[in-house]
């Protein structure tokens, strides 16, 4: 499927550079591209120090 604009951008526009900080130790691009094309799983657990978790999961799924 090829999707195209509904508004033609006026100018080129280029893609410059890319940053990434991702869960699993992922801190740039190919380090990305390799844990997508190697299949790996990239979800982890939030660390406690910028989480608690206890104050917003309950082990009842109907307490809200």
């Amino acid at each position: 499927m090829t999707l195209s604009p509904t508004v033609p951008s006026p100018e080129p526009i280029a893609i410059v550079g890319i940053g990434c900080r991702l869960p699993g130790g992922i801190g740039s691009p190919q380090a990305f591209w390799d844990l997508l094309r190697e299949g790996r799983d990239g979800i982890t657990d939030v660390p406690a120090s910028r989480w608690d978790l206890g104050q917003h999961f309950d082990a009842d799924p109907l307490k809200p």
